[in-house]
């Protein structure tokens, strides 16, 4: 689990998250595919801030490398299927904490990357693209450059 001060950081970054801009909206449609256009924006302000965020970071690490910015933008998007809001997500992570039995919809947030990186699969995206989503924060698959996972993994973490 995430460091509580991470955890509290990531909470307020999303209560306070503000609509992309038209420039920030141009740069996701230009990253993203047709196919995947709806999946993005089901998700909520705060995690497209998030996933944009992360994703720039990224881009200004690995410019040249577009399945890497990808992976970055996509890596949180299974958590649109618990459908939670920020103060349910607190709870959630305290209730796994706590090891309490929790509703579905928090499993669903806590399983966020095996749920997302299944959509990804199914939308026919890069495997670096579904592994990020599936693994992260752990170390990459063996068949992943360890370098680009921990850009990855840093640009997700500040």
């Amino acid at each position: 689990m995430s460091s509580p001060a991470h955890l509290v950081r990531r909470f307020f970054a999303h209560v306070r998250a503000h609509d992309l801009d038209g420039r920030e909206r141009e740069w996701v449609l230009a990253l993203i595919r047709p196919g995947e256009t709806e999946l993005f924006w089901r998700q909520s302000t705060g995690d497209q801030r998030h996933a944009v965020d992360t994703a720039r970071k990224v881009a200004d690490l690995l410019p040249d490398n577009r399945t890497a910015q990808r992976a970055a933008l996509w890596h949180d998007v299974g958590k649109v299927e618990s459908e939670l809001g920020a103060f349910a997500r607190a709870f959630a992570t305290v209730a796994r904490s706590l090891r309490v039995p929790r509703w579905q919809r928090w499993r669903d947030y806590d399983d966020h990357g095996p749920l997302g990186a299944a959509r990804l699969e199914t939308l026919g995206c890069e495997p670096l693209v579904v592994a990020f989503a599936r693994h992260h924060p752990q170390g990459p698959p063996p068949e992943y450059d360890a370098d680009v996972w921990q850009v990855l993994l840093n640009a997700d973490d500040d």
